[in-house]
């Protein structure tokens, strides 16, 4: 661990709680880029981390709204939730300071999501917990960021490509790669 006085960074130590034994740490928002920025520096000692597990891992896309958008944000959120209603009942719109947020699945599934209204983007989070983050986990300790971030984004796309309308312009970026893609193999 570094500890520099300096250092504006936060670690949250969970102890024994009714789900699990042993330490929880929570990396949360800044302080999880700063900790991914210092693994990919090499300077995480992984030995000091050698029974721990890979409980979550979160990706997201920030897309800037812009002319070529036909509706507004919060339209093309609306219509997502009725997109998503029809054949997903846990998903909510809600409204918050900032704009309105669309929340798909719960926060203790393995896979969550939420698209937030922000003043001129989108930001499109997913949430990835479960056994499956084994092998990325296996792939942080090796250091093999390439692949891990390959698989992960590639879930990331996935997911949301499977669940929005893909047409609207919103979702534009996710079209691009999708054909970047496909021109690849």
């Amino acid at each position: 661990m570094l500890v520099n006085s300096k250092n504006q960074f936060a670690i949250l130590f969970v102890n024994d709680h009714s789900y699990w034994k042993g330490t929880l740490l929570q990396f949360l928002g800044l302080n999880a880029s700063q900790f991914y920025f210092l693994a990919k520096q090499n300077i995480i000692d992984w030995k000091i981390f050698d029974t721990v597990t890979l409980s979550r891992f979160d990706i997201y896309y920030s897309r800037e709204n812009n002319k070529q958008d036909k509706i507004s944000s919060a339209d093309f959120l609306e219509n997502c939730y009725k997109k998503i209603k029809q054949t997903n009942k846990n998903v909510t719109l809600e409204k918050n300071r900032l704009g309105l947020i669309l929340k798909i699945g719960n926060r203790k599934s393995n896979n969550c999501s939420r698209i937030y209204q922000e003043k001129s983007s989108l930001k499109f989070e997913y949430e990835m917990k479960g056994k499956h983050l084994e092998k990325s986990y296996n792939l942080l300790v090796l250091n093999n960021f390439e692949e891990m971030e390959l698989i992960l984004t590639k879930r990331f796309l996935s997911y949301f490509s499977k669940l929005l309308p893909l047409q609207s312009s919103y979702l534009d970026w996710i079209r691009l790669i999708n054909n970047d893609e496909k021109t690849l193999q």
